[in-house]
């Protein structure tokens, strides 16, 4: 899956999880 920004956890399309 891409990166995520802010969320390491897998995830498909990550968003803003703080």
């Amino acid at each position: 899956y891409e990166k995520p920004k802010v969320y390491k956890p897998k995830v498909e399309k990550p968003k803003v999880y703080k």
